[in-house]
């Protein structure tokens, strides 16, 4: 007897729910969705139960078509789109989403609530072949409009050539980018201070895995090119909690 309940039966019909997050200026609820009738891709959601299209868990679909949410960074990945705040000239408030897309591992940036294509952030005039940059783990600086990332460089793809680094990330479309720290084989969770003057993040080293030992650093954003960050935590076998 073949049974009609098979494993793909079982895994198509659950949508993956994560990534929730709340609009920093609707105050909207923005979730992924993970499809797997879909081919598995990710899907950037806003609840709006009372719109015609809203799907049957009262969202609707912020990400075109085709885009799949999901960063390669580190491999497992990381965190693969923030939202935030756009004020107008006129003072009135928006929010837009920038996002890794899996395919080509580039980063959109895309004005939520519009009908505006989204806007490639590091365009082939930045550099040629797809997947040479990987970026994960988003914080946009407000004060100084850019993108603050993680990124990968796999110019050189061997594992002992890839090279880390925290990076700026122009959000113009110019595909403008700064290192902002290096010279460390890992770097994760890049944050910056609610005055918007400095960036903390963790940074550890091969064959220590992030559990193992890591560093809590912090630059002065305000500071020339080339500034070294602080260590405020960590290392010598200790691990930031």
């Amino acid at each position: 007897w073949e049974s009609p309940i098979t494993a793909s039966f079982i895994t198509d019909a659950g949508v993956g729910l994560g990534g929730a997050s709340v609009g920093p200026a609707s105050g909207d609820l923005y979730w992924l969705e993970r499809r797997p009738k879909e081919g598995g891709r990710s899907v950037l959601c806003r609840r709006a139960p009372d719109d015609e299209t809203a799907s049957e868990r009262g969202a609707v679909d912020i990400t075109p078509a085709g885009t799949n949410i999901r960063t390669r960074v580190h491999e497992y990945g990381g965190k693969s789109h923030t939202i935030a705040k756009d004020v107008a000239a006129d003072g009135s408030t928006s929010e837009f989403v920038v996002y890794a897309n899996f395919a080509d591992q580039r980063l959109y940036k895309l004005t939520v609530g519009t009908s505006a294509d989204p806007v490639e952030l590091t365009p082939k005039s930045a550099y040629e072949e797809d997947g040479r940059y990987r970026f994960g783990d988003f914080v946009v600086d407000e004060k100084r409009n850019r993108l603050l990332c993680v990124r990968e460089d796999h110019t050189k793809p061997e594992p002992a050539n890839v090279v880390n680094t925290i990076v700026s990330v122009a959000l113009d479309g110019s595909g403008q980018m700064e290192v902002l720290a290096s010279g460390s084989d890992f770097y994760a969770a890049p944050r910056v201070s609610p005055d918007g003057s400095k960036l903390a993040f963790i940074t550890w080293e091969h064959p220590s895995m992030p559990w193992d030992v890591t560093r809590l650093c912090v630059l002065d954003l305000d500071a020339p090119p080339g500034a070294e960050p602080t260590v405020v935590a960590g290392g010598g076998g200790d691990t930031p909690g």
